[in-house]
């Protein structure tokens, strides 16, 4: 069966890559984990909104943004298009903000592909079915004002069963430019969800 925290991999690697010209910040906690800052420290770009709601939704979907060409007419806003042929695995099993991420002073809602994992919450996944029993790494996107340290990194490596250095957390607040899209990109996951 895919595993999406490894199709997800691929978008995070892109991210790393070319996190100059998607104004986002990649940094690594001394513990090993990966931190992708999307909208905390940075200003994010509507790409790097594509690819975290992309991540979202587990690698398994094509995600992009309409802009229209004359924003000065009433009502013409950008907008977010997802397409997925694995609806329940994308968003029920990936994108769906499931996991309460509280660690210390620390608290954010977690979504993404790390939940198949550590099936959170169990019944979504007993649902649908599924379960990411392949990865070898977590990824998880983070809805936080605040970039986490290494004891929820630690904590989600220890929910996963993964290394440490194998967790891979992308933090946008949802009043972000990137939060805000992906916040938007979750009209196939409501859909699936009634």
């Amino acid at each position: 069966m895919v595993s999406v925290n490894l199709e997800a991999k691929k978008t995070v690697d892109v991210m790393i890559e070319k996190q100059d010209e998607l104004n986002i910040a990649v940094s690594q906690l001394s513990n090993g984990a990966t931190i992708i800052d999307c909208g905390v420290n940075v200003d994010g770009s509507f790409k790097a909104g594509e690819l975290y709601t992309k991540v979202c939704l587990g690698g398994l979907a094509d995600v992009g943004i309409s802009i229209p060409g004359d924003l000065s007419e009433k009502f013409a806003l950008p907008s977010v298009k997802i397409k997925t042929d694995s609806p329940a695995i994308s968003t029920l099993g990936s994108q769906k903000a499931g996991w309460s991420v509280s660690v210390g002073d620390f608290f954010a809602l977690g979504s993404g592909p790390a939940r198949a994992i550590c099936k959170k919450p169990a019944e979504t996944y007993e649902e649908i079915g599924y379960e990411d029993t392949e990865a070898d790494l977590a990824i998880l996107t983070l809805e936080a004002d605040v970039l986490p340290g290494e004891d929820v990194a630690q904590y989600i490596a220890d929910e996963c069963n993964v290394d440490v250095k194998d967790v891979y957390l992308l933090v946008a607040p949802t009043s972000s430019l990137v939060g805000s899209i992906q916040i938007s990109g979750r009209v196939v996951e409501n859909e699936t969800y009634k």
